[in-house]
């Protein structure tokens, strides 16, 4: 199954396949086995409990052949459910149960521009480039002070990238679900646009920020439609 066919309908099916149904089975299989099958054949050896055996037996071997495929068909649902967080999705499939995540945690998640993990989960969104002009109002030692929107921001030189472009620019990604029945099954839009690196041109990037932007910035949850995430 490709990344890309991974539809609403068959992630809800895996959910329940890998949390209820897969497990309850092996519960069931375990039970059969010990009182079913080993049990009477170990304590009286006749037909009924060889017979009983033999078809605790095929069960088993047809419930193995059964989760092979179903695993199998799920590969690419294994491959992604883990990185599944407070930040893509409203609660969290856990072995025959539901939890919903913290609503701190989820308040707190929408300000963080970590794309890390929505970047993973490529059967849920789809992730595009995207840039914004900034104005870049200088450094010191350690940081970066850029303005947008009238809001001056500090970032760590490592969020920095030179280019030989006349001005400055965020650069992030936006993500767009893949389609719009994963609401239906917990999953979060992404409204926003998640900054990266900041673009700064190499013969402007030596300007020294004056002091009052040094001791003046903001540290904003959100600036337009960007999670700048800046320093503290």
């Amino acid at each position: 199954m490709a990344l890309l066919s991974l539809t609403p309908s068959q992630w809800a099916a895996a959910d329940q396949w890998s949390n209820f149904i897969q497990p309850a089975m092996f519960l069931i299989l375990g039970f059969l086995v010990i009182f079913v099958g080993l049990i009477p054949v170990l304590m009286i050896q006749n037909k009924i409990t060889w017979t009983l055996f033999g078809v605790v037996t095929g069960l088993v071997l047809i419930s193995f052949l059964v989760s092979q495929f179903q695993n199998k068909r799920y590969h690419d649902y294994y491959e992604q459910t883990h990185y599944v967080s407070a930040q893509t999705r409203r609660y969290n499939v856990q072995m025959f149960s539901v939890q919903p995540y913290d609503p701190n945690e989820v308040e707190e998640l929408r300000y963080v521009a970590d794309f890390s993990t929505p970047s993973k989960l490529t059967a849920i969104y789809r992730r595009s480039t995207v840039e914004q002009q900034v104005t870049y109002l200088g450094r010191d030692d350690y940081d970066v002070y850029v303005s947008f929107k009238k809001t001056p921001m500090k970032f760590s030189l490592d969020d920095v990238k030179l280019t030989q472009r006349q001005h400055a620019y965020f650069k992030g990604y936006r993500f767009r679900l893949r389609d719009s029945g994963f609401k239906k099954i917990g999953f979060l839009a992404l409204p926003n646009d998640f900054r990266d690196k900041i673009l700064i041109p190499k013969n402007i990037f030596p300007k020294r920020a004056s002091s009052q932007v040094v001791n003046h910035y903001d540290r904003p949850g959100l600036v337009g439609h960007w999670i700048p995430d800046s320093e503290k």
